[in-house]
């Protein structure tokens, strides 16, 4: 199953360090910054991956190239050592764009190696050596307005972090020495820690979970649920919030697309559903669904699926991967692959096909899991995510205890399958 979704994920999400120049016509908008809006392959420690806005930025701005530049843990001064920041440079040009945020990698101090590569100060001015302002200045917004184009600050994203039912600032003096900094330049700043703290806080600490990651060691991050990196939903939020942003500020157009969820397949669920439970099957010697192609991206996950019984066809043995899934499929899917990882599930047989849903819809109730007539992606990754904390629940895997944020955003390298 892993080797099926690595080939997806690595063709939808490559990181986009090959630049390709755009025609005359459009303007390419670069994204430069950290694991928040970076682009990321198949990554085997997550049982929900990973994604950053800036990988879907560009489907929801007109008349722009998107080129997301940003790698996961760099700071604004380590980014410069990196092949993507010299790609940069020599890319930009009249009439483009440049969307800037870093802030989260500047404050790491905790060792000599952090100092020396990451660190920047968050105090002192645009001409202070050391400081973040001369970091941004200096690396970025000058060589970005000498090349003819327009550079955009934006201050950090929040982390999932709540104190006493509000999201908790994080970033200290970091936001503010980018709205500063833009108000003396007279730049625009896209204000993301506001933008989605508001959001956090209108969802609560519990909504707030389903923007985000989930590794598959529960030791991680609060049992599982990374509070720093998005998922693809939360990513696709996020994107649209910041384009809404930019549109507001008089920068740039929306497409007529918004962050509608679009519907997941069939089988696009059951590959999430099989990595979310971390399930696999053996399938050798079993046959697969009839229409399900020996290189479809989901065809080892239906399999292993199929196997154990999470996913049947009809009568013609057709599994229909391609089709949405219902919030129906979607319920009895999630009942047996909970069954599987260990769920005391009544067996009843015999029942019609609406009664057989009601009983799965009150079974997943009972283990925390709400299902509605829904099928939408957000419907998708909040079942998901919270049938991966039934099953902490069910194997008692509560971490002994939560990993530190420093040890969460150590730097680290973006591999794509197979490269």
């Amino acid at each position: 199953m892993k080797r099926a979704f690595a080939k997806l994920l690595a063709a939808a999400m490559a990181v986009t360090c090959m630049y390709m120049p755009a025609s005359a016509e459009t303007p390419d908008l670069f994204v430069v910054g950290d694991s928040t809006a970076c682009e990321y392959g198949y990554d085997e420690n997550y049982a929900i991956p990973r994604a950053g806005w800036g990988m879907y930025i560009g489907d929801y701005i007109e008349g722009v190239n998107t080129v997301d530049l940003a790698l996961s843990g760099r700071s604004s001064k380590s980014f410069t050592t990196e092949e993507n920041y010299r790609t940069l440079l020599s890319s930009v040009g009249e009439g483009d764009y440049v969307l800037i945020q870093f802030g989260h990698n500047d404050a790491k101090k905790s060792s000599e190696e952090d100092i020396e590569q990451r660190y920047t100060d968050p105090e002192g001015d645009k001409d202070t050596e050391g400081s973040f302002k001369n970091s941004l200045y200096k690396n970025y917004i000058l060589p970005v307005q000498e090349a003819g184009a327009t550079p955009i600050l934006l201050t950090p994203i929040s982390r999932r972090n709540f104190e006493n039912g509000q999201v908790k600032d994080s970033h200290g003096l970091y936001d503010d020495a980018v709205r500063e900094l833009a108000e003396e330049l007279g730049l625009t700043c896209i204000d993301m820690t506001e933008l989605t703290s508001a959001a956090y806080n209108a969802v609560g600490e519990q909504g707030a979970m389903y923007y985000h990651a989930v590794y598959n060691d529960r030791a991680k991050g609060s049992n599982g649920i990374d509070n720093t990196h998005l998922n693809h939903w939360g990513g696709k939020q996020i994107a649209f919030m910041t384009a809404e942003a930019l549109n507001k500020a008089g920068v740039f157009e929306l497409k007529e697309q918004s962050a509608e969820d679009e519907q997941l397949t069939r089988g696009e669920f059951t590959m999430a559903l099989m990595r979310a439970l971390q399930l696999d099957a053996d399938t050798e010697g079993s046959a697969n669904f009839a229409d399900v192609r020996a290189d479809a991206e989901y065809a080892e996950a239906v399999a292993e699926a199929k196997a154990l019984n999470i996913v049947v066809g009809d009568e013609n043995a057709v599994f229909n991967g391609d089709r949405a899934i219902t919030s129906q499929e979607m319920a009895l899917m999630l009942e047996r692959g909970l069954a599987a990882s260990g769920a005391e599930i009544p067996e009843i047989y015999g029942e019609d096909m609406n009664a057989r849903v009601m009983l799965a819809i009150s079974d997943l109730h009972n283990m925390g899991i709400e299902i509605n007539s829904e099928n939408t992606g957000a419907a998708c990754y909040k079942a998901l995510i919270d049938a991966y904390n039934a099953v902490t629940d069910i194997k008692s895997l509560e971490a002994e205890k939560e990993q530190s944020v420093d040890e969460i955003e150590k730097t680290e390298n973006v591999v794509l399958d197979g490269k």
